[in-house]
């Protein structure tokens, strides 16, 4: 299953710590889309910006978001 996790401009370490932890690499093909916090993921694919966001969209099988009002509205 392809994952994409995304928080937009808002620092949300914990969502990406949590998805560190509980979302094996084996199990799951997992893209992380980081705003400025500190915590990285040590485990998955990961950015900080890109042009080309709706790809990443159209390509996940689920998509993990805080619910942002940006994020939201654009899916």
């Amino acid at each position: 299953m392809k994952i994409f996790v995304t928080v937009g401009t808002t620092q949300y370490d914990s969502l990406i710590k949590a998805i560190d932890a509980h979302l094996s690499r084996d199990e799951f093909d997992i893209s992380i889309q980081l705003a400025d916090g500190e915590y990285v993921s040590k485990n998955h694919t990961f950015f900080r910006y890109t042009d080309n966001i709706e790809q990443y969209f159209k390509d996940a099988d689920l998509i993990i978001t805080h619910a942002g009002a940006g994020t939201d509205f654009q899916l």
